[in-house]
């Protein structure tokens, strides 16, 4: 199968001379290179121009079905000479009139600019002709609505060859605004596609919004490929890869019900999860516990032996998360693994052990499951009476300094230092001085001094570690000490060691901590790249971290916890339209909360309601975003400004206000089928709203199966493209913010359509929220107008049953989690 692959598929670490930029050949025309045969590629080969996770996929299509087709999208956008053009095409089956019929489509430089010319030549609709439905996990059934059947009227005018489709997908999106357009790119044009392409493109379109966090039309591309043919499907090899597809997405609960409804259909079809979609999931950050142990129980059943990388991620996640007994289990298979192994297994779990080998990276991670008991942390890592016996930590430090390891064949020597760095007894070493950090930065009994004193004595004995580095950081952050950390931290950033996402995080947290946001926003842009670039995208690209929202959450938690809320504004206005990086839910979430910190200055309260009923209309609306010019003046503003006159309007508008309307266009843009839902306080049956719910959830209804570009929506010029602005699901915890600013403003009337778009949405309140929401809307609505009205018990009773038909009687808050958040908005109003 693999014969007729051209030989070389995979990538190298090192470029030719033909691919570096002109004034790197200039510098090195002094002193070329001999030609090494064995090393020469031709010149349509390059190595660094796709992302490795498109890549992989060409890779692992490519080898599956022997297509040479998959690799066309590496070499076409470095051809040079006709010679090698005709070799590539010769290579890949595609006739020369073919290419030539695309060629100019071929170098055009993003896909919004494709898009534009097929448009222009009568081969594909305009994106605004295009309106796809956001499908929820809720909906995703094997009769689910599907855009292929019912959309031809949108579809692609004339068949597109696969080759263009992957390369369009493997180059050409570059920009957030491109990454919008890939699902209503492909999707048309999916049916004229040969059977073999059709469920590897949809894959390839998914992974290429994963990079982009842009979760709602995820759902699309899942409901599509369910309803291919089995004929079609290689569900062995497709559904695994889509699994790993969707573990690279960040933290959504959304992602994960989609990762749980493929698991489900794989059970369905009787398909086996392989030992690298084990590894993705495990390591995906949106993990659940219910998940994990879905993973494990499966491996049981399906007779899968973890191999010792499975069983360390499972012992990692349930350490961190405090579950002992259960990490415990994992730490002792990760022993009998190792047993064959003297001196590098892990300490036995078990406390009357008396086991006083070397501490490993295992028995590290392990003793974070403890961390609600140190004392028992501390006797599990040190079970040698010897370091029993002192408790100061430098003494600790040199004691790890001069103990002896036996080495084979070489007798007893030093540890530090000895033999090469990655040896396997001065990594261990390492482990235990980690574990040594670990313990006693959390020790808040330790003076700072001692602490920063005895991280000076480790770093004369033992190499330096940007694991160290992260944990003293990290530990003088928590304990107020700014100055102190942004020491350390630049010590770090001189020393050459490489710089990673959690050590930016961190100097980033340092430098707002110290009223200097300007030099966080500098440092963020030095060591990020632009998330439309390629991995080795440009030479000044190369070793730098792709900037995500990762960075914005932690620069506006600092924010909030510095009191400029302000500046959180700016950096959402900036995200998009400066850095080309889409805000995520947690971004959403601090944008709520730096709007609820603003209450002290507002000239409402709790008990007002001056602003009237918040309608879809008038929340769309109001207000306009700024431009790229008018976002980066008022960013430079404001980390210019010391933040003593902050005030809590935003571009003329509240800010609580315009919080609520970016909420509110989030929902509406995404959904507009939901603007047409009257609140539940306006209704006359709670069985009218269930039905309604059920009528539009329903994959056989007409309302489900209608394009969703209706409703209030239609007219408003919101986003030119037609696709939504933020393409955000919200979770709990935002919609629960959202409900708390409500609250504080007065605006407890619009709480039951709230709750509503949550059911719709498949969101699983918690308890939290449902209590704010109870208290809020039956007590502070009804209840501050006419305390004896008859009508405010009525409307309490209607809706509790209300809440608990949704989520069922043993997720109803109790009265005691009601008296608690009576107190808890109580305190907030006078506060």
């Amino acid at each position: 199968m693999n014969a007729s692959l051209p030989p070389r598929l995979r990538t190298t670490s090192k470029t030719s001379r033909e691919f570096l930029p002109l004034r790197h050949q200039t510098l090195n025309r002094a002193h070329p290179r001999p030609a090494n045969p064995k090393r020469q590629r031709p010149n349509w080969f390059s190595p660094y121009h796709l992302e490795k996770s498109s890549l992989s996929l060409c890779k692992a299509f490519g080898k599956h079905s022997g297509n040479p087709l998959w690799i066309l999208a590496n070499r076409l956008s470095r051809v040079k000479r006709t010679l090698a053009l005709s070799r590539a095409l010769n290579e890949t089956g595609v006739s020369a009139e073919s290419f030539e019929k695309w060629k100019d489509i071929v170098h055009q430089p993003s896909l919004s600019a494709t898009w534009h010319v097929l448009t222009a030549r009568g081969l594909m609709a305009s994106p605004q002709e295009i309106r796809l439905p956001t499908i929820l996990p809720t909906q995703i059934t094997s009769n689910t609505f599907s855009v292929i059947e019912h959309g031809e009227s949108v579809l692609s005018r004339k068949p597109i060859p696969p080759w263009f489709l992957i390369h369009i997908l493997c180059t050409k999106v570059t920009s957030l605004e491109d990454a919008k357009l890939v699902v209503p790119f492909v999707l048309p044009s999916v049916p004229n596609l040969p059977d073999e392409f059709r469920a590897p493109i949809l894959i390839m379109s998914a992974n290429m919004i994963s990079s982009w966090n842009l979760v709602p039309h995820v759902g699309n591309i899942i409901s599509t490929l369910f309803q291919l043919p089995e004929l079609v499907l290689d569900g062995a090899l497709h559904f695994n890869l889509l699994l790993q597809t969707l573990a690279r997405f960040p933290s959504s609960d959304q992602i994960t019900k989609y990762i749980v409804q493929v698991i489900q259909t794989m059970n369905e079809r009787q398909f086996r999860l392989d030992k690298d979609s084990y590894r993705r999931l495990l390591n995906s950050p949106s993990l659940t516990i219910e998940l994990a142990k879905t993973l494990r129980e499966r491996m049981v059943r399906e007779g899968f032996r973890p191999s010792e990388k499975h069983l360390e991620l499972f012992l990692r996640f349930f350490a961190l998360r405090g579950y002992s007994a259960t990490a415990a289990g994992f730490l002792r298979a990760i022993r009998d693994e190792r047993s064959m192994l003297p001196g590098i297994a892990p300490l036995d779990p078990n406390p009357s052990s008396h086991d006083t080998s070397s501490r490993t990276r295992f028995d590290i991670t392990y003793s974070k499951s403890l961390i609600t008991n140190p004392t028992a942390a501390k006797e599990y890592l040190y079970r040698d009476p010897r370091w029993n016996a002192s408790s100061q930590f430098s003494t600790r430090l040199l004691m790890l300094r001069d103990r002896q390891v036996r080495r084979p064949g070489t007798g007893s020597a030093k540890t530090a230092f000895a033999g090469s760095r990655s040896s396997p007894d001065l990594l261990k070493e390492e482990d235990e001085l980690a574990a040594t950090l670990n313990m006693h930065v959390k020790d808040v009994r330790i003076r700072t001094e001692v602490l920063v004193k005895a991280f000076r004595t480790a770093q004369q004995k033992f190499p330096p570690s940007r694991r160290l580095y992260a944990m003293i950081v990290k530990a003088l952050l928590q304990r107020n000490k700014p100055v102190e950390a942004n020491g350390i931290w630049d010590e770090f950033r001189k020393s050459g060691l490489p710089m990673d996402a959690l050590m930016l995080r961190l100097g980033i947290q340092g430098r707002v901590a110290a009223r200097k946001s300007a030099e966080a926003l500098w440092f963020m842009q030095r060591y990020t790249r632009s998330p439309g670039r390629g991995r080795e995208g440009s030479v000044h690209d190369r070793g730098k971290i792709k900037l995500e929202a990762y960075f914005f959450n932690a620069f506006m938690k600092s924010l909030f916890h510095v009191g400029r809320p302000d500046i959180v504004w700016a950096l959402w206005d900036s995200m998009t339209s400066i850095f080309g990086v889409p805000p995520n839910d947690m971004t959403l979430t601090f944008v709520l909360r730096s709007a609820q910190s603003m209450r002290h200055h507002s000239r409402t309260s709790i008990r007002m309601a001056l602003w009237g009923e918040l309608t879809p209309e008038t929340a769309v609306t109001r207000g306009q975003e700024p431009t790229a010019e008018e976002a980066h003046k008022n960013l430079m503003e404001r980390l210019s400004d010391d933040g003593r006159g902050i005030s809590d309007d935003w571009r003329g508008v509240p800010m609580w206000r315009r919080a609520t309307s970016i909420f509110r266009r989030i929902i509406l843009e995404n959904w507009p089928q939901l603007a047409a839902w009257d609140d539940y306080a306006r209704m006359g049956r709670v069985e009218v709203l269930t039905d309604k719910l059920q009528d539009w959830m329903s994959p056989g209804t007409r309302e489900s199966r209608a394009p969703l570009h209706a409703g209030p929506m239609e007219g408003n010029a919101i986003h030119g493209s037609g696709t939504p602005r933020w393409q955000i699901i919200p979770s709990d915890r935002s919609f629960c913010e959202y409900i708390r600013l409500l609250t504080i403003h007065g605006v407890a009337k619009d709480i039951p359509r709230t709750l509503n778009w949550m059911r719709a949405l498949g969101v699983t309140p918690g308890r939290k929220t449902l209590a704010m929401s109870i208290v809020a809307f039956t007590e502070l609505d009804y209840g501050s107008r006419v305390m004896e009205d008859w009508r405010a018990e009525y409307e309490r009773t209607r809706f509790l049953d209300w809440i608990e038909k949704w989520v069922g009687k043993e997720s109803v808050p109790s009265e005691r989690d009601l008296f608690h958040m009576r107190r808890l908005l109580y305190d907030e109003a006078h506060s």
